[in-house]
């Protein structure tokens, strides 16, 4: 069975309306654009407009993202509703990232209960106005 043929076996089997989260691919890109959009627009009159248009054009990037990271989406009724996207290393990115270790913490401990095995939520921030130290 190819790896096409598993995928309409699984959307197959899946309830109708049931979330499926899978790889992105490029056709997904516009609707993915629409989703960012629409989840950022919030935003907008709350950071100086040349700042958050600039961001805005870096999550709207998405070759760049998935040159550094795993593109995933969430289909339900044939529409894209939701995106995320996994980065190894986010740092790579060059969109300001940078590892903050402090802010790691054990998911299984604070959502799992005893026994089960850690898991590390890796922490990376991003600062989005100039740090006190930056404007010298």
């Amino acid at each position: 069975m190819s790896v096409s043929d598993t995928a309409v076996a699984v959307a197959a089997a899946r309830p109708r309306g049931a979330p499926l989260v899978r790889g992105a691919v490029p056709a997904d890109y516009p609707a993915i654009r629409h989703v960012i959009i629409a989840a950022y627009r919030q935003y907008a009159d709350l950071i100086a407009p040349d700042i958050f248009s600039r961001y805005l054009a870096g999550l709207l990037d998405l070759d760049t993202h998935a040159r550094h990271g795993h593109l995933i989406v969430v289909e339900a009724d044939g529409r894209i509703r939701g995106f995320g996207a996994f980065y190894p290393d986010a740092s790579v990115q060059g969109f300001g990232f940078r590892r903050v270790p402090e802010f790691d913490f054990d998911m299984a401990a604070r959502y799992g209960g005893t026994g089960a095995a850690p898991i590390t939520a890796l922490a990376y921030l991003h600062q989005l106005a100039p740090t006190r130290a930056t404007r010298a």
